[in-house]
């Protein structure tokens, strides 16, 4: 597996003002470098986005490959849709857990990743 790459929900203004914002990043962390990393050289986007303002509940880690990257963007699209008719109808909603514990995109990582517990 290549690396891990970012993917965030970025923040907008309170939900009380009349417009709603939001941004995504996703990253390899190694912008224009296109080189590929093993496992002990992984980005790791929580650290990171921490450094940037990012709250975990709006990140998460995925695999740098086609079924990783559709996962991410299967898990961001869900939650966005989620969270834009939470907007439209008024109900509350955490700007800082854009992705309300459904982490699509992490588990899938985590579930291709071996185990200490297994052999090779």
């Amino acid at each position: 597996m290549p690396h891990q790459a970012l993917g965030s929900a970025g923040r907008g203004p309170p939900a009380t003002g009349p417009r709603h914002r939001g941004g995504v990043t996703f990253t390899d962390g190694e912008e224009n470098s296109s080189r590929e990393y093993d496992r002990a050289s992984l980005f790791d986007s929580y650290e990171e986005g921490r450094k940037v303002g990012y709250e975990p509940g709006n990140t998460q880690n995925f695999a740098a490959d086609a079924a990783g990257s559709r996962a991410a963007f299967t898990s961001l699209g869900s939650s966005v849709a989620r969270r834009r008719g939470k907007i439209r109808t008024g109900e509350a909603y955490d700007r800082a857990d854009l992705f309300e514990g459904d982490k699509g995109a992490d588990q899938d990582l985590k579930d291709r990743q071996p185990r200490s517990d297994q052999k090779r």
